[in-house]
């Protein structure tokens, strides 16, 4: 009874202390107000972390996720990041974007939800993160 209290109580702390809130969405942006330096700046970050490899899904549209990963907690499906508010990331933040990047938890979603390579490599999170960090 002692072991099953201990598991018990140690995942309602789990789940207590990884609790995020949800954040809330913006109205999509206007595009053609971006700088276009900027974009240049984000689509060379994306080629650089791969960001196609997972978020594309065999014979699918670029970024629409979809793509099924195996893991030893089951089959993940990576997201679409692409702008579109409704399916991508188009209503998102820029501190809903950090959050995902850097913290692994999405942005309507408020459990810890972490199967993203931020949560095993500091390095990864500063080379692709950092630029997003400055003004």
């Amino acid at each position: 009874m002692g072991l099953l209290g201990a598991v018990l109580g140690g995942t309602v702390g789990f789940l207590y202390f990884t609790r995020q809130p949800a954040l809330p969405a913006i109205a999509a942006a206007n595009t053609a107000s971006f700088d276009a330096a900027l974009v240049a700046k984000g689509a060379d970050l994306a080629m650089i972390g791969n960001c196609n490899v997972c978020h594309t899904s065999h014979d699918g549209m670029p970024y629409a996720g979809g793509r099924p990963l195996q893991t030893p907690f089951g089959t993940i499906y990576a997201t679409n990041i692409t702008p579109d508010p409704d399916t991508g990331i188009g209503s998102w933040s820029q501190a809903a974007f950090l959050r995902a990047m850097r913290e692994g938890v999405r942005r309507a979603v408020p459990i810890f939800t972490r199967p993203f390579p931020t949560t095993t490599s500091p390095g990864y999170r500063l080379a692709i993160c950092a630029p997003f960090t400055r003004s």
